[in-house]
């Protein structure tokens, strides 16, 4: 029983860093990121002036 326990719980983290990983590979390919990265470095150059 426990090690069918075991099981399940890494079935469980490796389908998440999987999915993790899938959607950072599609966040970072779809240009958002460059995006969020200008954007937050119009507000430093905003909150420093």
């Amino acid at each position: 029983m426990f090690p069918l326990f075991l099981l399940i719980a890494a079935l469980l983290v490796l389908g998440w860093a999987l999915w993790f990983l899938v959607e950072l590979i599609r966040y970072v390919a779809s240009g958002e990121y460059e995006m969020d990265r200008r954007l937050q470095a119009i507000r430093r150059k905003e909150g420093s002036s």
